[in-house]
């Protein structure tokens, strides 16, 4: 009996260490997989990680080659090549910042709203550097006190000069005048004075757009009004004889457009110093202060 009893429990010892063996078996069977399996998922995780960190990376490099580009540009706008580097850099910060939305993460995240800004901040800046690029190489445009000085003060100097020329150098006027010196002194003397004006608005225009003297400005402006001033005195003055009928007909129209050309000419200096104490002297310099310099801190 007691023979069988210890066979029993001998019998029972080996079947449950058994059971015992292939359940360990078991686990370590789907332990081992699932181990696989979790091993392969962050295997992968750590790939894609890994891939969109290098296209975000890539995007900033192209950020930083287009903006090196455009200083590039800017300094020597001579040099074509450079607007095509920083469209191709933009383009293809643009296209990566696209393949972004691919990746799963980003979305599960809830990061697709930005990317989706991003791109459209690329395409914008694109097209705000090429504006930028044709007013670099555009002077009018970039001086817009230049495109003033030659659409409306050149056309009044040049009437004015025309009209000067008629009364001083044509022989049949200017003997008119000679028979009255006080009267063809006056003459001299507004020609004298113009051209002075002139130099010293061409000194003035050349010292703002070329930044050469900025703490001059005021005193070359406060200059050509001076001489200005003793103009329009001199113009009142054969004003007033053509009132009173001193001139002939061809000398009186000629009072009239130099007296009339001197004040658009002035209207237009007004104009131009406007512009020259505003942020807005410099179009390029505005455009990137205002447009270019946000737009790269959205995408940064």
């Amino acid at each position: 009996m007691k023979l069988y009893l210890s066979n029993s429990l001998k019998n029972r010892y080996i079947l449950f260490a058994s059971l015992l063996a292939v359940l360990v078996i078991i686990v370590s069977f789907f332990g081992y997989r699932n181990v696989g399996i979790i091993t392969g998922e962050t295997t992968a995780n750590i790939e894609t990680r890994s891939k969109l960190l290098e296209d975000i990376s890539e995007i900033r490099i192209n950020v930083f080659d287009g903006y090196k580009s455009l200083d590039a540009f800017l300094l020597d706008p001579t040099r074509g090549e450079w607007k095509q580097k920083i469209h191709d850099s933009l383009q293809t910060a643009a296209k990566l910042s696209k393949s972004l939305l691919s990746y799963a993460w980003i979305t599960e995240q809830q990061l697709a709203p930005s990317v989706e800004k991003l791109i459209v901040s690329f395409e914008s800046l694109d097209g705000e550097v090429e504006e930028l690029m044709q007013v670099r190489i555009d002077p009018n445009r970039q001086y817009p006190s230049l495109e003033l000085a030659n659409n409306t003060m050149q056309p009044n100097r040049n009437n004015l000069n025309n009209a000067l020329a008629l009364v001083l150098d044509d022989p049949a006027t200017r003997d008119q005048l000679i028979a009255d010196p006080e009267l063809y002194n006056i003459f001299i003397e507004v020609r004298h004075l113009w051209s002075q004006t002139l130099s010293n608005f061409r000194l003035y225009l050349a010292n703002r757009v070329g930044s050469f003297n900025e703490a001059a400005l005021p005193v070359q402006e406060n200059a050509i009004e001076t001489m200005y001033e003793e103009l329009e005195f001199k113009l009142q003055r054969l004003h007033e004889y053509d009132e009173g009928g001193k001139f002939s007909f061809e000398v009186s129209a000629a009072v009239e457009d130099i007296l009339n050309s001197a004040r658009g000419w002035h209207h237009g200096f007004m104009g131009v110093k406007e512009i020259h104490h505003s942020d807005a002297w410099r179009a390029d310099t505005k455009i990137i202060k205002d447009t270019i310099l946000p737009r790269l801190k959205e995408i940064d």
